[in-house]
Formats: structure tokens, sequence, C-alpha cells
């Protein structure tokens, strides 16, 4: 614990704890029923996402390969031009609640995320500004839920996992990060990790 009482580390997953992220409805709006459009997360296991998000390939070849492999109804810019702008802004009461924290714990984040879409929100929301370390899947060459990812992002952290209270809002990725020994929890939005790091 820090001497406020929070844990050493607060460690913040971005899409869908601190950001409002709508990449299922980006691709459903292009595609003609080649994917299950009723899951607005099934685009999220496409090959060509893993291999963006891992920064094993660029950007062209990126939209290139989803398009084809997701059957989409759009060309690769036109896709593009949608995936770039998929997100809504952070959520009411994320800023507040990390300005909270800042200063009382070491604030970091760890996000599966692109160089396209770090460059928007860092852009247009200052994302980075709010976090002291910014662990993103692209730079580690990593991405939840794989064990690898959790360890990895363990060593960019001066803290043991065990120091370190990490939000998701993906069962399987709280489940690696437990794993991994993170004290881990499954939220959506901020309000969620407000309440329990206010019992701290």
């Amino acid at each position: 614990m820090s001497q406020t009482g929070l844990p050493k580390c607060v460690l913040f997953d971005l899409g869908g704890v601190i950001v409002d992220v709508d990449m299922g409805g980006v691709v459903s709006s292009f595609s003609s029923n080649a994917i299950d459009t009723g899951d607005a997360e099934s685009w999220y296991g496409a090959a060509a996402i893993d291999q963006f998000e891992k920064g094993e390939i660029g950007t062209a070849d990126f939209a290139d390969a989803i398009v084809r492999e997701l059957g989409l109804d759009c060309s690769a810019e036109q896709f593009l031009g949608a995936y770039g702008n998929c997100h809504r802004g952070m959520f009411p009461g994320a800023a507040d609640l990390l300005e909270d924290i800042s200063g009382k714990t070491h604030l970091a984040c760890f996000s599966n995320t692109t160089p396209l879409h770090w460059q928007t929100l860092c852009s247009e929301l200052r994302i980075d500004h709010h976090f002291q370390t910014k662990i993103l899947s692209f730079e580690l060459g990593q991405r939840k839920p794989d064990s690898a990812a959790f360890n990895a992002a363990a060593e960019c952290l001066p803290f043991t996992p065990e120091d370190v209270m990490f939000f998701d809002d993906r069962p399987e990725n709280v489940d690696g990060a437990k794993t991994a020994g993170f004290d881990a929890h499954l939220v959506y939005g901020p309000e969620p990790a407000a309440e329990i790091l206010g019992k701290y």
C-alpha cells in the first residue's frame, strides 16, 4: 500500500474503462452478416487485429487484411477512416477519477491498442498526460490476455504484481492478470473502479 492507503500502483485498461469505444459498431456498419453483428466484440478475435495490436503489421497492411478477413463492404481507406475515430471520448467521471488519485499512487495504463488509436487518443484526449507508465501492446509486442503480455507488463512497472491493482472490462484479461499476480478487478467504466478505490 502507498502512504495514502491506496495500492502502490493502479493500472487501468483504457477502452471500456477510461475511454468509451465503439469498435464493434464500426465493424458492424460495414458488415453484411459476414460476422455476427449481434456481438459487438466479434471483430476482436480477427487475426489482423491481433497482428496490428502486437505491432507485427503496419496500418495499410492491417486495413487490407481486416477488410478481406471479415468480408467488409468497404474499401481499406473507408475502414481506416472509421476505425481511427471509433472512440466517443472519455467516460463521464474518468478524468475526475484519474485526477483524484494522481500523486497519491503510481498511475499506469495497459492497453491493447495500435499506433493509430494511440495517436488519436493522445492528440484528441491527451490521454498520455494522465499516466506515469504507459504499457501499449503494439510497443510491447504482446497482447492481453496472453500470460506473456502480463509478465512483460509486470517488468515495465517498478512494483511487484502484488502491489498493482488492475482494472479491465474483459473477464479473460482479469483472469490473466490474476494468474500473473495482479490484484485484478472486472469493471466497465470508471464508476465501479472509483467505488473499489474509495474503500482505501
